[in-house]
C-alpha cells in the first residue's frame, strides 16, 4: 500500500500530527451545475477564494507537506493558496495524491491523463510520482472505483498513508464528497453527515487518540470547529443533530 516511497475536538487528543483538509475553490461545474464538463478549472470566483484562503490561513508557516487531488480545480487551489511555499519563492512541491480524488465517476469528477496534467502544470511545483505509480488513477476502477466499499477503502488507505508520513503538519486539498469519506462522516445509506464543505473551506484534524487505531480515524480539532461556529467536531454549523455524538 505504501506510496510514501513509490508512490478532537477534545483536549485529550494528542497534537502529534495535524491534517488541514481543504475543499477546492469554485469550479466551472459548481457555478453552471453542469457535471458533464470534464475535469473543470476554477472560475474567477474560485481563484479569488483560493487567494483569500492563502491570505487568511493561519498556519502557513508551519506546513510541512502540501497534497492535492490530481484534478485541475484542486491543483489550482493549492497552487494559488500556497504559492508562498512553492517555487520560485519557496522550496516545497505539491504532492499530487490520486487517493484524494472526488468520489463519483461523473466527468467533472474524473481527472485528466497524466501527460496532459504534466504539460499544463509542469514539474517545478508539482510532484507527480504517485500518479505515475498509478497510471490508472483516473479510470474510476479498482482502487479508484466509486462504490461505497471502494471509497471507504481508499479513504482508509489515504488516512494510513498520511499517518505514516514523517511530516507533522499536512495540507490536503480535496473534494467535498470524498472529504466526508475521509473523515468517516458517511452513513450506511450513503447520506453525508456533518454539514457540507463550502468552497475553499478548511478544517483541522488529528488522529483519534493520537494514532487513530486500525482505521486511522480522524477527529476534528477544537480550534477548527470552534472557529467555524459548530457545536462539536465534524458537526454542521448550527446543527443540533448531525456530527459525532
Amino acid at each position: 500500500m505504501s506510496d510514501t516511497t513509490t508512490d478532537t475536538a477534545d483536549s485529550d487528543v494528542p497534537e502529534t500530527k495535524t491534517l488541514y483538509l481543504i475543499r477546492h475553490g469554485a469550479g466551472t461545474h459548481d457555478e453552471t451545475h453542469d457535471f458533464s464538463i470534464h475535469d473543470p478549472e476554477l472560475t474567477e470566483t474560485g481563484r479569488q477564494q483560493a487567494a483569500y484562503l492563502g491570505e487568511t490561513f493561519p498556519h502557513l508557516s508551519s506546513i510541512d507537506l502540501i497534497c492535492a487531488s490530481p484534478l485541475r480545480r484542486t491543483l489550482q487551489t493549492a497552487l494559488i493558496a500556497f504559492s508562498p511555499l512553492l517555487p520560485p519563492t519557496g522550496t516545497k512541491k505539491i504532492l499530487a495524491t490520486p487517493r484524494g480524488q472526488e468520489a463519483s465517476a461523473k466527468p467533472a469528477n474524473t481527472g485528466s491523463d497524466l501527460d496532459i496534467l504534466r504539460a499544463e502544470f509542469g514539474t517545478e511545483s508539482v510532484d507527480w510520482h504517485i500518479c505515475a505509480h498509478h497510471p490508472d488513477f483516473n479510470s474510476k476502477r479498482g482502487l479508484f472505483a466509486t462504490n461505497p466499499i471502494a471509497l471507504d477503502h481508499r479513504a482508509k488507505e489515504l488516512r494510513m498513508l498520511l499517518r505514516e508520513r514523517p511530516e507533522r503538519n499536512i495540507v490536503l486539498v480535496a473534494h467535498g464528497h470524498f472529504l466526508h469519506y475521509l473523515t468517516s462522516m458517511m452513513r450506511e445509506d450513503g447520506e453525508q453527515e456533518g454539514g457540507m464543505w463550502v468552497n475553499a473551506e478548511w478544517r483541522a484534524y488529528g488522529y483519534d487518540s493520537g494514532e487513530g487505531g486500525e482505521e486511522a480515524r480522524l477527529v476534528e480539532r477544537e480550534e477548527s470547529w470552534r472557529r467555524r461556529g459548530a457545536r462539536g467536531p465534524s458537526w454542521a454549523v448550527g446543527s443540533a443533530g448531525e456530527g459525532m455524538k
